[in-house]
């Protein structure tokens, strides 16, 4: 098992992001944030027209070199083959006395699964196995969460994601809810082990959204209600495969 770290020198968060991605216990790969410095609309992974069909306003730089990061990450962790690995960006901040719990967490993932560590909006969970002895545990999330801040998968996973990521349209977190075009499980630890660094710090940019016209609204909303649909039905399958997995055992 290895951690993989996404920061770059001049990180605002540098004074303390090698103690944090230190302390799970487990060595560390540092991954080379990315920043992109040419129009987006050159950049050939980005499906510049379908995000502009789907939501009538571009993806922002950051958001691309965030994307690309964590691509980064997957493919170091398949190259590196590692099993299990911990993928951090820098402004993650763990609780303390969390270490045994992370490991077990770790270890305890299947094919296909990706936990995480931490979102910006708790969701109810069904529960999927317990872990450690303090009380923490595996859910299955009732409706999608965003923030890739802090995750867990094996390599079988991060292939995956890398296999349906050769061309996105939508930011990293998005993507990962997005298991009916990857085949990931998205999993939570309960309670969450560390949080956010909300400390008003970016490298994303400044996401205030342009204005659309009706027509555009009308079109984001509908296709918005039919990821809805699909990730429900998705839901379903996963809750159905994870069932199977718990008769099993």
């Amino acid at each position: 098992m290895r951690v993989y770290l996404i920061t770059h020198p001049e990180s605002a968060y540098s004074a303390r992001i090698d103690i944090e991605a230190h302390k799970i216990g487990l060595p560390v790969t540092i991954v080379d944030a990315v920043f992109i410095d040419r129009p987006i609309q050159e950049i050939p992974d980005y499906d510049h027209a379908r995000r502009m069909f789907r939501e009538g306003y571009p993806m922002l730089p950051g958001e691309i070199g965030c994307f690309f990061a964590h691509r980064a990450a997957w493919q170091r962790i398949v190259d590196d083959g590692t099993d299990t690995a911990l993928v951090l960006e820098d402004d993650v901040v763990f609780n303390p006395g969390v270490e045994e719990d992370v490991v077990a967490a770790m270890e305890s993932l299947e094919d296909r699964e990706l936990l995480r560590l931490c979102v910006l909006r708790v969701r109810q969970c069904h529960r999927v196995r317990s872990i450690g002895r303090n009380g923490r545990w595996i859910g299955l999330p009732n409706k999608p969460a965003l923030l890739t801040v802090a995750y867990a998968l094996r390599a079988s996973t991060a292939s995956r994601l890398l296999e349906a990521s050769k061309r996105f349209h939508c930011p990293v977190d998005h993507y990962v809810n997005r298991g009916w075009e990857h085949g990931c499980i998205e999993l939570h630890l309960q309670p969450f082990p560390c949080r956010h660094a909300d400390e008003g710090i970016t490298y994303i940019g400044d996401r205030t959204r342009p204005p659309l016209q009706f027509h555009r609204k009308l079109c984001r909303r509908w296709m918005r209600f039919v990821e809805r649909v699909r990730w429900r039905l998705w839901h379903r399958q996963c809750m159905s495969h994870l069932r199977k997995l718990q008769d099993s055992d």
